[in-house]
Parts: structure tokens; sequence; C-alpha cells
């Protein structure tokens, strides 16, 4: 899963476009990607922000910053086998909303092994 850091003039979802070429060659309109989950890492002192949008280019391949690049269905996914562990709930919520095709927001914070993920609804803001 594409991740980094905003450099200096991005906005968030410019950055995920970046990062997504950067480490897939896969490109996608910073424009189109909708807000999935707002993730609070308190022993990292970082906050995370995770998007979804459609492949504008699916010809992804390994680039330098990443050795397999593959699109995976959720049965495929080795979700024992993630460098960091903290995300795999996220992409859990990810491929149900999917499956669903009812996609929510996540406020989620990640703290000593353990997870709190919540929908965010119009009532909890």
């Amino acid at each position: 899963m594409p991740s980094g850091f905003l450099e200096p003039g991005e906005t968030p979802p410019v950055s995920a476009a970046r990062e997504l070429h950067e480490e897939t060659g896969g490109s996608v309109d910073p424009k189109s990607l909708t807000l999935f989950l707002i993730g609070s890492l308190p022993e990292m002192n970082q906050i995370y922000l995770v998007y979804r949008g459609s492949l504008a280019d699916c010809s992804i391949k390994p680039t330098e910053e990443a050795s397999e690049v593959a699109l995976l269905s959720y049965d495929e996914v080795d979700f024992g086998n993630y460098a960091y562990p903290d995300v795999v709930e996220g992409i859990h919520l990810f491929y149900r909303d999917h499956e669903l095709g009812n996609y929510g927001v996540y406020m989620g914070e990640f703290e000593s092994g353990r997870h709190t993920l919540r929908r965010i609804t119009a009532d909890s803001i």
C-alpha cells in the first residue's frame, strides 16, 4: 500500500497521487480521490490520511521504491505479512465497503497494539 509524507506545498490528495506513482507507476487524478480513513499513531507522532480512487492508468510495475507491485482480490491478500500491521484493519474495512458498494469514512487510533476504528457520521462530527 503506497504511503509517504507531504512535500512542501502539496495538498494531501496531491501527495497521495504522487506517492502512488512513485511506488507503483500507476496514476490517479488527485481531484478524484475521496477520503477513506483518518488515523492517529500517537506512538509515532503521526496522523495519516487514506484515500480511495480509481486508477487512471493501470500499468503498475515495480519501481525503485517498491520491488513488488500487484492489484489483489481480498482472498489474495496476505494480511499477516504487512510491514505495518496497524493498517490491516483499515484494509479489511476497505474490502468490505468495496464489496457492499457503500464506502464510509473512518477515524482510527492505533496505540500499543490496540486499534479503535469507527465510521464517521454526521452525528459524530
